[in-house]
Formats: structure tokens, sequence, C-alpha cells
């Protein structure tokens, strides 16, 4: 887990890598050198990491937030629920609604998306920079103040069952789908995106128990990219800071599946 961790977070600082080349005395181009930005770190009472990566290229910002729960923190039986709490942010948040956090991220031209993989969740927010005030705003209520309507988590549910539906029509996707139970069988990183089975069971309770088990400052890393001034600094700082802190209980991880010689799985789809 440490190591996709680490891979995780090598994510947040190539956003501010900067690239060179240079040329011998015949002109001819050598390879290209990466080096990170300069940046710090800060932990914050809560036990929150920040990272700062400053970034005056462009008139933008960024903030990442990364909690330590993906899929393979699903509760058992209830495969799935991971990526149902990640879909369910933007669908209610402090006193909005759906329809308004989405009028209101596009009123400033904000991005907001979350990806989930089996270690981690991240969740992401960028905007031009002299609209960096509001966007601060907007992103710390859904990451923080999630309502997780009811009529959403069902109107979730059914997406969620229309999509593993439709993987069957798709190969490339179904294999995909397929591969990680395959490869991992009952080990919880064998049921990244869950069962049909599974997706009904799941409940708001569920969804909730995820989000306020996993959720927590000293679980989570967040990066914050572009450009800013020290007073804009304090001013993220005090908002995550009132992120209130609470004990986690750590998951247990099985050990994976053992292998003897070469096994094959062949899916017949006569109708595809």
């Amino acid at each position: 887990m440490n190591r996709i961790l680490a891979v995780a977070l090598s994510v947040f600082l190539t956003a501010g890598c900067a690239s060179s080349s240079k040329t011998d005395s015949s002109g001819a181009a050598k390879s290209a050198e990466f080096q990170i930005r300069k940046f710090e770190t800060q932990t914050l009472k809560n036990g929150l990491v920040v990272m700062w990566i400053p970034d005056e290229s462009l008139p933008y910002v960024s903030m990442q937030l990364m909690v330590k729960a993906g899929s393979s923190q699903d509760l058992p039986g209830k495969e799935g629920v991971a990526g149902f709490a990640a879909s369910l942010l933007e669908k209610g948040a402090g006193k909005r609604n759906a329809d308004q956090i989405a009028e209101d991220l596009e009123q400033i031209g904000a991005q907001f998306g979350v990806n989930v993989e089996p270690d981690y969740t991240i969740a992401a927010i960028s905007s031009l920079s002299f609209d960096k005030d509001n966007t601060l705003k907007q992103f710390r209520e859904l990451v923080l103040e999630p309502t997780f309507p009811g009529a959403e988590v069902e109107r979730t549910r059914k997406l969620m069952l229309a999509g593993l539906q439709k993987l069957a029509d798709r190969p490339d996707d179904f294999s995909e789908y397929l591969f990680p139970r395959f490869l991992f069988g009952q080990h919880p990183y064998g049921h990244s995106a869950g069962t049909p089975k599974s997706v009904k069971n799941i409940s708001r309770v569920d969804v909730t128990r995820f989000y306020s088990s996993n959720f927590a400052p000293s679980n989570s890393v967040l990066a914050v990219v572009g450009q800013y001034d020290a007073a804009w600094k304090g001013e993220v700082v005090k908002a995550f800071e009132s992120w209130k802190s609470q004990p986690l209980v750590p998951s247990d991880v099985p050990d994976f599946p053992k292998w003897s010689g070469t096994e094959l799985m062949l899916v017949d789809r006569a109708d595809l």
C-alpha cells in the first residue's frame, strides 16, 4: 500500500515539473531533463499533510485531496461503496443540491472530479487563480460537508447498475472489469467496481459510514499547485484546520492468492 501511496504522491508533484533540454556543439538536442519544482510540506494540527507547489507559469490554481482509502476498503457484501461515495460528493454538500453545485462550479469555470483506486481516493478541483477564494470555499464544502441526499443515492445506484450492465457489450472494458477478480480472487483488490448484487445492497447508511470511517485529516494529503500568495495559503490552512480529526481503525490487508503455473480465463460471448 505504501508503494502505491508513493506513486500517487508523485502524480501531485509532477503537476509542478519543469523540463529543460540542452544542445551539444553540433546543435543536436539531448534528451530532456525533468526537475521537480520546489515545494514545501506542512502538517496541520489535525494531522492533515499539505503540500505547497507554487507555479507562476499560468494563472491557475489546483487542489487535490488524496484520502488513503479506496475500493479495497469496501465493506464486505457492499463492494462498490467507495465509488458510490465518491460519485455523491458533488451531488449535495452544505446547503446546496446537485444542480446548485454544478451551476456554482460552472460560474467560475472550475473543474471538479473524483477518482477511486484500490488504495486511495483523489478529489480534485482547478480554476483560474483570480477565482481561488471561491474555488477554495466550494472545494472545502464538497469534500468536507457532503450530505449524500437519498434521492441522489438512488439515482447513482441506477447509473452504476446501468454501467455494469453495459460492460458486457464492450469487450475491452469487460475484460478490464473481470481481470482484477481473476487475478486477485476474493482479495479486496479484486472488486474495484462492485457487482450488480453488491451495488443493490448499498444503502445511504453504508455510504455515510464509509465516508466517516475513512475521510479524516490524519488519513489524507492535500496538494496545492499554482499561483497563490502567503495570505491565501493562510486561508487554505484556516479552511482545512477546522476538519475534525478522529480515530481510525486500520484495515487488515489479507495475503494475495497464491498462483501455481499458468492459468487462463476464457469468457465466451458469442453474441459480440
